[in-house]
């Protein structure tokens, strides 16, 4: 045996049972996360795939992909879905890095805290408009100015069936967490 055997054994032994516990632990330590699911306004349930943003709806045992744009659920929330996959909002990202909340518990949704507001000028949805599609919708072909103005269509409806109609929405608070992604929704510079 020669002298390098020992030093072999000495850095072999502990790699060998480093990779007995990482075999040896359970196998749902290892389990994919849930697919993310909701319920489309107009009926049928739209699912999200957690490895790779992939939206479908499945309506009436048909599954088909998300069509492109922003779609609004049946409690009222938003997801925007962008060449086939869902841009992950503040919901879907939660439900990934939390044990499911259970049905007794509700924790409020950061866009719906801005419900009831009072809104004074323009809503958050027509500023994020104005910045996105231009002052003179000189930036209107563009894909982000599309979904601006079907949140602000949202916005619309929903205050449209309030009571008092100068009261932000759930929608005005999506329009208010889209106005801090400047990535996608970048403002119109001609």
């Amino acid at each position: 045996m020669s002298k390098q055997t020992p030093r072999l054994f000495s850095i072999a032994l502990p790699v060998a049972m480093l990779a007995c516990v990482i075999t040896t632990r359970a196998p749902e330590a290892f389990a994919d996360p849930e697919p993310w699911t909701g319920v489309y306004r107009s009926g049928g349930e739209v699912r999200v795939d957690p490895r790779t943003n992939r939206a479908t709806i499945n309506r009436y045992g048909v599954e088909s992909q998300l069509w492109d744009g922003v779609h609004q659920l049946d409690d009222g929330s938003t997801i925007t879905t962008r060449s086939g996959q869902v841009v992950p909002n503040r919901e879907i990202i939660d439900s990934r890095r939390q044990p499911p909340v259970p049905p007794e518990v509700t924790r409020p949704q950061p866009v719906d805290m801005w419900a009831g507001v009072p809104i004074f000028r323009q809503s958050p949805c027509e500023k994020l408009v104005e910045r996105v599609c231009g002052i003179n919708r000189t930036c209107a072909d563009s894909e982000a100015c599309s979904m601006s103005r079907q949140l602000l269509n949202f916005e619309n409806h929903e205050r449209a069936a309030n009571r008092m109609h100068n009261l932000m929405t759930r929608a005005s608070g999506e329009c208010l967490e889209a106005d801090t992604d400047d990535t996608y929704f970048t403002s119109c510079a001609r």
